[in-house]
């Protein structure tokens, strides 16, 4: 009976309570050597699994240590500043990143605002970007001048969201300072790039891999007669008469070979009149043409005019001669003449 009540539980600590309990009312008990070693085989079974239990919490504690030191070098040595703002734009929490671009240590930024290091000619974009986390509660982007307590001006472009308790929002913060003057200076050199082709006294077409027209300056615009609307929606066989395409085909295998092409062509212009254009076209790396059309248009005419000068030139040329030629043998069959006649030559 006593076996019974003991055995019969769940859980090997309830197994010992009903033990003690059965002990304090009857001192005299004794467990069989089975029952001893049963008990015993317990106990060692229940240390077993808390050694294990044990050894499971300190690899799981271990992980989390591992996993918090990762996020810990994510947070702090990410390329990028992050910042924990409150409403009103104080710094409740940021990255060493973010310290760097501020240029402060991180413990001196704390609670200090970031707005501070906003110009004032960027204040009303910064202050915008943060009222609008707060009161519209989504993700809001700006790009601002951000001047270090170095002195350094950086452009820098934001991204906050607000967080679960709407009482702060983060912020992130990438430097895009060399990418602005990467842009910038792309910029100018586009701008001179058109400066100078305006300035050009050739017209230029640029157009795709099949020829539609991209750009155009505007001395093409006046060689053609076309406005820049009409030549953006026209391409390249547009400009010559079928006649002339059939005649002389544009090589554009050549230039797909890399070779510079040079030709003369009659442009037709939109008043249907033709002007005669030297053509020089090449392909660029991007695989888009560009070609430069010169109006010798003059120069033909000139050539001809000259051309015909000198060909009536040769006609006049050919004519002396051969009157020359005739007065010669005049003279000399006179000469001939006088001789035999015993007189005076007079040649």
């Amino acid at each position: 009976m006593i076996k019974d009540t003991i055995y019969t539980k769940g859980s090997l600590r309830q197994k010992a309570e009903d033990l003690l309990k059965i002990k304090s009312i009857k001192t005299d008990l004794q467990l069989s050597e089975s029952e001893t070693l049963k008990v015993i085989h317990e106990l060692q079974v229940h240390q077993i699994e808390l050694e294990m239990q044990n050894e499971e919490l300190l690899i799981t504690k271990k992980q989390a240590e591992v996993a918090t030191q990762k996020y810990v070098e994510l947070y702090d040595f990410a390329p990028s500043g992050y910042f924990t703002l409150s409403n009103e734009g104080e710094i409740i929490e940021l990255n060493l990143c973010g310290a760097q671009m501020l240029g402060k240590e991180r413990l001196h930024l704390l609670k200090s605002r970031l707005g501070f290091f906003v110009p004032d000619e960027a204040k009303t974009i910064f202050n915008l970007f943060l009222s609008k986390i707060f009161s519209n509660r989504v993700n809001e982007s700006c790009e601002v001048i951000l001047l270090s307590a170095k002195g350094l001006q950086l452009v820098v472009r934001l991204n906050g969201i607000i967080s679960e308790n709407e009482q702060q929002c983060f912020v992130t913060m990438i430097d895009v300072t060399e990418q602005k003057q990467a842009e910038e200076a792309i910029r100018i050199k586009e701008e001179r790039y058109r400066m100078l082709l305006e300035l050009a006294t050739d017209s230029f077409f640029h157009g795709d891999k099949d020829g539609n027209f991209i750009t155009v300056n505007s001395v093409a615009i006046e060689q053609t007669g076309f406005s820049r609307y009409e030549l953006l929606t026209m391409n390249m066989k547009d400009l010559f008469a079928n006649k002339t395409l059939f005649e002389n085909p544009l090589k554009y295998e050549q230039l797909i070979r890399g070779e510079i092409v040079q030709s003369e062509r009659e442009l037709l212009r939109k008043d249907k009149n033709l002007i005669t254009v030297e053509v020089n076209s090449r392909m660029m790396p991007d695989g888009t043409f560009q070609s430069f059309f010169r109006d010798i248009t003059e120069r033909k005419l000139t050539e001809k005019a000259l051309k015909r000068k000198l060909n009536e030139m040769d006609i006049y040329y050919e004519l002396a001669i051969t009157r020359e030629r005739k007065m010669i043998a005049l003279k000399s069959e006179i000469n001939m003449l006088l001789e035999r006649l015993g007189e005076k030559l007079k040649y």
